[in-house]
Formats: C-alpha cells, sequence, structure tokens
C-alpha cells in the first residue's frame, strides 16, 4: 500500500511540477498577446525562451512598448489583426484589386 501510495504521490509531483514550471505554458496561457520581455543575464537562453511566446513582439533586456518605423508592430489571439508598419502595411491595409475595362 506504501510503495503504491508513495508512486501515485510521486507521479503526481512530478506531473504538476513539469506542468507548472513549464514556463512557455505561463507565458501563454493568455487571450491576449501583443508584446513581451524577457529580462535576464543569459541571453542566448532568453531568446529560446522568448521563440516559445505566442505574442507578436518579444524584447530580450527591454521594455514592451517598442514601435520602429520599419519593423512589424502587432499582436497575436485578441491582440490585433496583423501587422503595420514598412512594408507590412501595405499588406494589412490594403488589398490587390485588377480592374479592366473594356477599349
Amino acid at each position: 500500500f506504501i510503495e503504491n501510495l508513495l508512486k501515485s504521490r510521486l507521479f503526481d509531483f512530478l506531473l504538476l511540477n513539469s506542468i507548472i514550471f513549464r514556463e512557455d505554458y505561463l507565458a501563454n496561457d493568455t487571450r491576449y498577446g501583443l508584446s513581451a520581455a524577457v529580462c535576464t543575464t543569459n541571453v542566448e537562453r532568453g531568446a529560446e525562451f522568448a521563440a516559445q511566446f505566442d505574442v507578436g513582439m518579444t524584447h530580450i533586456n527591454g521594455i514592451t512598448v517598442a514601435d520602429h518605423a520599419n519593423a512589424p508592430f502587432g499582436g497575436e489571439k485578441n491582440s490585433g489583426l496583423g501587422r503595420f508598419n514598412g512594408r507590412w502595411i501595405f499588406e494589412e491595409f490594403t488589398r490587390t484589386h485588377w480592374l479592366t475595362l473594356p477599349a
């Protein structure tokens, strides 16, 4: 009985531990995804971590709000429908339409 109980509790702990401490799950457990920031002393690990985010932009060791004229600003999920700035603005706010007229 004790052996089964210990195995069960150990399994519960390991399962719970692997779920709770999955950083990407915690970071993505939201309906929104405009911007994120990762503050770290290990920039390489921070970039690997940030690549798992469901957001439009992530800043390593920077603020969450940054807008540059040629950067694709926009979000994911309930935080946006596309990107704007630079060439992305044409793709998001215009459409291609071919019109012909008789000669």
